[in-house]
């Protein structure tokens, strides 16, 4: 298998040298050519924590999606302490839930003090059960900015964090997008594509453990470009990676699994061939990046075992799961191709779901439904491109299976519906399909075009002119 895609190969416009109308030879990597490219990564950074103030500034409330809870194990953190199963969300948490409001539910009123029997599913703090690197980064980074002299309270702090999880995944898909030899046009497309996402921009709004998704989905596209074009073999640094994103939340590893599962294919193919150097050399990285995700769980759940309230019973059990009857796969069946679009079926605040974004998820949904199977049509066997193509295709067939097995293991339960807020992970693995497609196409033009209305009408969204 090739392990660089050059120009020529790939049918790319781009060139390796231009002239610059002196007769002089410019290179991508000359001085000018940086410096474009690190203005192109600070205008994307820029709209990506605008994204993420606008929705702070317009949505105040609390979102549905179970913020509180993250608010509070952010709090804990903070404060030296972790949430455990049956733990109570903490007074200042309920008393600013109160103050701010949550569109679905009933709340004390602001200032009146209330036990935690009266607000939503008892105040308690459910989701202890996360691994707890996106709350400490979180829940520290709050309270060192609400701490100095700007006027900002805990909860506002902690969701301008999200700004920052998203700046750098913009930025990181713009880097890992060029690395392919694409033009800057294109890899600027692709790195705005992830504005035009509501899913993002809302998850970098809020306190919630996705809004490291995104990041974590770039992180398992460098995974697999760096294995099938860089054709660098070493396992540990991918090992780590793998380790950090299981970290954040269990369900943002599902890219890198994918990319990983990719990996691990590769190898059995080099092994097949005879080639047992290079096949055990592949099969390092997926075995010991699964590894990784183990010791994750594992020593997050010998860390909170014994903690909780003895017999103690999860509020929202059965709230988004059924009890399965007989064998499971009937039940997960319908689910299976839950996960193709991936930016559909995510719920927004109302202050900012107007009609052009729910268009754009829309619009997106039928572009990222296509992209693996036009990836895997387009691209002949041995090009690492197809790899790329193979990786979105087959996280997108396997996440739905993936979450309901982990759901029936955990409680014996099922999904009826597959959320695809579990699958965004594998959305920058989908958009570097259409990047490498526009790329050997000679598309540029149209797809910019299409993205900077998308990303147009999501900043007009969220800022509350549409």
């Amino acid at each position: 298998m090739s392990t660089a895609a050059t120009p020529e190969r790939t049918g790319t416009t781009d060139r390796t040298a231009r002239g610059d109308g002196s007769g002089r030879l410019r290179r991508p990597g000359s001085d000018r050519s940086r410096v474009l490219d690190v203005a192109t990564m600070l205008v994307l950074a820029s709209l990506a924590v605008l994204i993420s103030v606008l929705g702070i500034v317009r949505a105040p409330d609390l979102s549905a999606l179970d913020e509180y809870t993250h608010i509070d194990y952010s709090w804990q953190i903070a404060h030296g302490q972790l949430p455990y199963a049956g733990s109570e969300i903490a007074p200042e948490v309920l008393a600013d839930w109160s103050c701010r409001g949550q569109s679905n539910a009933v709340l004390p009123e602001c200032g009146t003090p209330a036990d935690h029997e009266q607000y939503p599913n008892g105040g308690e703090n459910y989701n202890y059960w996360h691994p707890p690197l996106y709350y400490a980064i979180t829940g520290y980074a709050a309270a060192l900015l609400s701490w100095l002299p700007l006027g900002l309270e805990f909860v506002t702090a902690a969701r301008l964090t999200g700004g920052a999880w998203f700046a750098a995944a913009v930025v990181g898909m713009f880097l890992v997008v060029r690395s392919w030899r694409v033009s800057r046009l294109v890899a600027a497309t692709a790195a705005a594509s992830l504005l035009a996402i509501p899913a993002f921009g809302h998850a970098s709004s809020i306190v919630t453990n996705d809004a490291p998704s995104a990041l974590a989905g770039v992180a398992a596209l460098w995974v697999l470009t760096r294995v099938v074009l860089h054709n660098r073999l070493g396992w540990v640094l991918p090992a780590v990676l793998t380790l950090l994103v299981a970290a954040t939340k269990t369900v943002n590893v599902l890219g890198m699994l994918s990319a990983l599962g990719v990996i691990g294919l590769l190898a059995l193919q080099s092994l097949v061939r005879g080639d047992r150097e290079r096949g055990w050399k592949l099969l390092r990285i997926p075995v010991a990046g699964v590894l990784a995700v183990v010791a994750a769980l594992v020593v997050w759940e010998l860390v909170q075992s014994g903690r909780g309230v003895p017999g103690w019973q999860s509020p929202i059990s059965g709230q988004n799961t059924r009890e399965v009857v007989g064998l499971p796969f009937d039940e997960w069946a319908p689910t299976i191709a839950g996960a193709f679009g991936l930016t559909t079926h995510y719920w927004l605040q109302p202050a900012i779901a107007g009609v052009a974004v729910t268009t754009v998820a829309r619009v997106l949904n039928a572009l990222f439904t296509a992209a693996p199977f036009a990836g895997v049509a387009v691209y002949e066997k041995a090009r690492p491109e197809r790899m790329i193509a193979w990786a979105a295709l087959a996280g997108a067939i396997a996440a739905p299976i993936v979450v309901q097995v982990d759901t029936f293991m955990g409680s014996g339960n099922f999904f009826p519906t597959f959320n695809r807020r579990y699958a965004i992970t594998l959305i920058p693995v989908t958009v570097m399909v259409w990047a490498l497609i526009c790329r050997d196409k000679g598309w540029r033009v149209v797809p910019a075009a299409l993205v900077a209305v998308c990303v147009g009408a999501v900043l007009l969204s969220f800022a509350g002119v549409l």
